[in-house]
């Protein structure tokens, strides 16, 4: 009878632990998608305040990731040096017709991706700088940079 009730409540236990495991797994792979273009900015404050290239990277879909030029950490450390900490501060956001930007992207990437939206964000990211204008667009629920030929300040001094 006892052996009966330790196999349950270890049964009990797996299933609870297993249950807690899937759970965070969700929760993490969940917390790195970027559910506003606010969560964007932050993502990518962070990312060029700490001077990783690959976060940078993420801000952009898999698709364009491929078609990227490649960024320099010793541009991004001295930028950083010079600048200092950098941080975001939307101005304005400027929602735009997502149907024509989804053609020239699916004809650009070779891709059949479903704009949810396509939006123009004027930020300025520090005092010293003027403001600049970014694409973002949002696929599958998650906000991501675009890129077609230029980068905006600052990523445009990261570029090798």
């Amino acid at each position: 009878m006892k052996n009966k009730k330790r196999m349950f409540i270890t049964i009990g236990i797996i299933i609870l632990l297993s249950i807690c495991v899937i759970f965070c797994i969700s929760a993490i792979k969940n917390n790195s998608r970027y559910k506003t273009t606010d969560d964007l900015f932050k993502g990518l404050t962070k990312a060029i305040n700490n001077t990783d290239q690959q976060a940078i990277i993420k801000c952009f879909p898999d698709f364009i990731q491929k078609s990227l030029p490649t960024l320099s950490n010793k541009s991004i450390e001295d930028f950083h040096d010079k600048v200092g900490d950098i941080y975001f501060n939307i101005i304005k956001q400027t929602s735009v017709e997502s149907e024509e930007k989804e053609n020239e992207i699916n004809s650009k990437y070779n891709c059949n991706i479903k704009l949810e939206e396509y939006d123009l964000v004027i930020c300025k990211y520090h005092e010293g700088f003027s403001e600049t204008t970014f694409e973002v667009i949002k696929i599958d629920g998650r906000w991501y940079l675009y890129y077609y030929s230029h980068f905006p300040e600052p990523i445009q001094y990261f570029v090798k």
